[in-house]
């Protein structure tokens, strides 16, 4: 279970090769280590259109860790992160509420 959030970079972007391609080299690390099968088949794409904001979004992936059980607060599960963006500033940005943060260290 992973949820991504990626930016096309051309006109030619495609995401099925990639998907495809990301599941197959970390799947087959994992099964390496003796840990059997880790993706199923498939995946869900949501596709934000230009007028759509991003944050509504990027919150309901940084805060996701948090719902299923696996950490107590946003941002400090290990796997969360960015190429772009420190955690921090990720956490900041998506949990403004009227200009005041809702950060829980």
């Amino acid at each position: 279970h992973a949820h991504l959030l990626l930016t096309a970079v051309g006109e030619d972007a495609a995401l099925g090769p990639l998907v495809r391609g990301w599941k197959q080299a970390t799947g087959y690390l994992w099964s390496r280590r003796g840990e059997g099968r880790l993706w199923q088949p498939g995946y869900y794409e949501r596709i934000l259109r230009e007028n759509e904001s991003i944050l509504p979004f990027a919150r309901y992936i940084i805060e996701n860790p948090v719902r299923a059980g696996l950490v107590g607060s946003v941002g400090s599960y290990p796997l969360a992160g960015s190429s772009r963006y420190r955690l921090d500033e990720i956490v900041d940005a998506v949990l403004m509420d009227d200009g005041r943060p809702r950060r829980q260290n």
